[in-house]
């Protein structure tokens, strides 16, 4: 996830010294991030706790370990964070490609191989899967191929193939 100024309005500590779990707004949808602080800031976030909800930027405090979208981290991400178990998060430079079968405008289901930038992908696959979510999918990525229906099984053994992907 590459974004990191946002809509701050809850911080708590984890179970690890100087690891704090962030929830926030993004454009108006809830984030979180896992943040290991550094020692000389962890006074100072705990200070701007006392003031929320407010803009922060969470990478001024020190590294985000995870982020994710949603209200809240799966229970298989706390614990992992919780036990220590974790990688921080590494920039993304590819893209993902989805294969995505939403309806139009005029309620008519079409299908779509879309590459989308690795720093947005996440952030796509959420919004994708959101219940009543309008999107434009020429300004996500890259559309590689799109029709009406289903997708053949060809188009998409096809596309498997010239990608490489799951």
């Amino acid at each position: 996830m590459s974004f990191t100024s946002k809509y701050t309005k809850q911080i708590e500590s984890s179970k690890r010294h100087n690891v704090f779990l962030i929830r926030s707004e993004d454009k108006g949808l809830e984030c979180w991030h896992y943040v290991l602080v550094d020692n000389l800031k962890a006074p100072i976030l705990r200070a701007v706790m006392k003031q929320l909800p407010r803009d922060i930027d969470v990478a001024d405090y020190g590294r985000i370990i995870i982020s994710g979208w949603g209200e809240n981290p799966s229970e298989e991400v706390k614990a992992k964070v919780d036990a220590g178990d974790y990688e921080f998060e590494k920039p993304g430079n590819g893209y993902n490609i989805f294969h995505v079968n939403p309806k139009s405008n005029d309620n008519e289901e079409f299908f779509a191989f879309i590459a989308v930038p690795e720093p947005l992908a996440e952030k796509f696959n959420y919004l994708m899967n959101k219940e009543g979510s309008q999107m434009n999918l020429h300004e996500w990525g890259r559309v590689l191929k799109w029709g009406w229906g289903k997708a053949t099984a060809k188009e998409i053994a096809e596309l498997h193939k010239e990608f490489e992907f799951a």
